[in-house]
């Protein structure tokens, strides 16, 4: 007996010691019940919240396509080789919805009031304002005011786009696009969809402050080791997906309604504006780190489209009189297209809510890869609120399509920073290098391999916007000298815009930046240190497009190649921007193989072979000029979800 207990034992010890079998869990809104245990289809979880409880690492939830009417919190983590996986059963656009969306009105089952027949203004009750509003996924505008709204009108006086949603007296009042472009004018025949409210606190309210500001959200504080695969997430408050630790990857994900598509947590509280002498200085134990977004698409449609409706229509009579009555020209005033920035109380009256300058990410930490994703009719594609207080961030083999301000921010103590093999099409500034809370600058950055180019349909859209619109906009404004960087005291106002050695690094890109200048400056007076151009193709107007002279003082120039984005209208400086390169009469010179499509791949007889060389502090510089070495065929990076 003793023997046989004995062996018994061991037996179950040994079955003790042996590792825990990961469990493969599944979740179906429509036919699940949280009583069941969740280990089949037949017995799946009715809520991402049960599975959130459930799971441990090395598990893997399966979720069945459905609208998912919850906020999902998940506190568990994984390990490195067992990391907690949350994937869609199906991935396709629209198969498994999380949403913030209020239920009822988003399926239906309110009524809609028509308040006034000929603007087709509808109302529904609603006991709060939301941050954003869809209509079947066409995100729209939120305006200031129920009068604002019935006229059109960001302002008293500027145009707003012709679509949108207010709310007043505890309802909600929308009027959609009446040319049917996006479906009918009555919400009754739609997917209305009503974000919560949106964050109240820090920069451009866009930090996490409550369950609702997100749709799914990965709690744990240290390194959680998450997988979200195929999920389509839409109008949280803040932030599809919030990560409050670290190692957590994004992946074939769609974004809609989002303020932001991925978002950490917010580091002002470790890093505040001002003290610092060092980027290295930064505290980053308590951000959010190693994060991956990849293969994800995130858009804030039709913002660009919006946009291009306003300039084509032109100001209101009452901006053009305002305007006049100011001193301003209207191709110098943006103001009138800034109200996505979701300004409040300026000089204008701007009364927008909840601005759109954020972008894919939000809050990033150390060692961030945002690659393969496709961002689409935003007014950001990365933006300030993103990079903030990056360091080691890893951009690329993204499309920026139809970016209404800048594609990527580097910005505002950076560092370190990453940006290649991108496709950046159609954006208004795609680079900006503009920061506001003082030293330390960003930099290093590294900009290098990337395509950048302008449409013959939009090239010159925004000459009634603004005479010196640069594919790169970069200076050191007086706001870093302002009340909220008291650091800044003693640096003197008159110092260059330097970017930390080795510096802002542009290298290796093909910039067909047609209708447009070089740089637009901030603070035009004041020199730049360690701004390094090399090896670059640039297809462009003048350095800066309102004083044709200005060269720039301090930018580095080498082995570039110059060509005017007009045929005979070579910039007065262009042996500058060349730096000892090539200055060619026009585009065609260059030789690529079909530009008009956007292949600025190398013919045989392209100048732009062997013109490029080594750039110091750099290791993949290419021997010929611009992003792609002659006999490297042209392809689209393959960017958006791969069902």
């Amino acid at each position: 007996m003793k023997t046989h207990a004995c062996a018994g034992l061991v037996a179950l010890l040994l079955l003790l010691a042996l590792p825990a079998q990961a469990a493969t869990y599944h979740a179906d809104t429509s036919k699940g019940n949280d009583a069941n245990d969740g280990l089949s289809d037949a017995k799946a979880f009715a809520t991402l919240k049960k599975a959130c409880e459930t799971v441990k690492a090395g598990d893997t939830v399966i979720v069945a396509p459905g609208i998912y009417f919850e906020v999902a919190q998940l506190q568990a983590a994984g390990t490195p080789d067992k990391p907690i996986t949350f994937r869609a059963a199906k991935v396709e656009k629209n198969a498994v919805i999380v949403t913030g969306a209020v239920p009822d009105i988003r399926r239906g089952k309110v009524e809609w009031r028509l308040d006034d027949a000929e603007l087709q203004l509808y109302s529904t009750p609603i006991s709060y304002e939301p941050t954003r509003a869809l209509y079947d996924g066409v995100d729209l505008y939120p305006y200031g005011s129920l009068e604002g709204l019935k006229r059109f009108r960001s302002t008293a006086v500027f145009l707003g786009p012709k679509h949108g949603f207010t709310t007043s007296g505890g309802r909600v009042y929308v009027r959609l696009h009446a040319s049917g472009k996006y479906g009918p004018t009555d919400p009754k025949k739609h997917a209305m969809c009503f974000s919560p409210r949106g964050a109240t606190g820090s920069w451009a309210g866009t930090r996490v402050e409550s369950p609702q500001h997100y749709n799914f959200g990965v709690l744990a504080a240290g390194q959680a080791h998450v997988v979200l695969d195929g999920f389509t997430f839409e109008t949280p408050g803040v932030v599809g997906v919030y990560v409050a630790g670290s190692h957590v990857t994004v992946r074939n994900c769609w974004f809609f309604g989002t303020r932001a598509g991925v978002g950490g947590k917010d580091t002002v509280d470790q890093n505040p504006r001002g003290g610092f002498d060092q980027p290295a200085d930064f505290d980053f134990s308590g951000a959010s780190n190693n994060v991956t977004v990849e293969f994800c698409y995130w858009t804030q449609f039709p913002t660009f489209s919006d946009l291009v409706e306003i300039i084509k229509e032109g100001p209101s009579p009452e901006a053009r009189a305002a305007l006049d009555k100011a001193g301003k020209k209207w191709v110098n005033e943006k103001v009138f297209f800034w109200h996505r920035k979701g300004q409040k109380d300026s000089a204008w009256g701007l009364q927008s809510k909840n601005g759109y300058e954020t972008g894919i990410g939000n809050f990033m930490g150390k060692d961030w890869i945002l690659r393969n994703n496709h961002i689409f009719e935003a007014w950001d594609g990365i933006s300030a609120n993103a990079t903030m207080f990056c360091r080691g961030l890893q951009v690329y083999d993204n499309l920026f399509e139809k970016c209404a301000d800048n594609a990527v921010e580097a910005e505002n103590h950076a560092r370190d920073m990453h940006v290649y093999r991108n496709v950046i099409v159609d954006s208004y500034e795609p680079l900006s290098w503009q920061p506001e809370g003082g030293i330390p600058w960003p930099g290093p950055v590294y900009f290098h391999h990337n395509i950048v180019y302008n449409t013959p349909e939009f090239a010159l859209l925004w000459d009634k916007v603004s005479e010196d619109r640069g594919w790169l906009k970069a200076g050191a404004s007086k706001k870093n000298w302002e009340s909220y960087n008291p650091h800044m005291a003693d640096v003197p106002k008159d110092s260059p815009a330097v970017s930390p050695a080795p510096g802002f690094l542009v290298y290796n890109n093909t910039i067909c930046f047609t209708g447009g200048s070089f740089l637009t400056t901030l603070g035009q007076d004041r020199p730049y240190k360690n701004f390094k151009f090399n090896n670059n193709i640039f297809v462009c107007g003048e350095i800066n497009g309102k004083v044709p002279l200005y060269d720039a003082p301090g930018f580095e120039f080498a082995r570039n190649i110059y060509a005017p984005s007009e045929p005979g209208k070579t910039a007065k400086i262009a042996e500058r921007i060349a730096g000892g390169g090539k200055v060619l009469p026009d585009l065609a010179a260059l030789c690529f193989k079909d530009a008009d499509h956007g292949d600025f791949s190398l013919g045989e007889s392209s100048p732009a072979r062997g013109a490029g060389g080594e750039v110091p502090d750099v290791k993949d510089a290419s021997p010929d000029a611009g992003a792609l070495p002659f006999g490297k065929p042209w392809k689209m990076p393959m960017v958006g979800p791969q069902p």
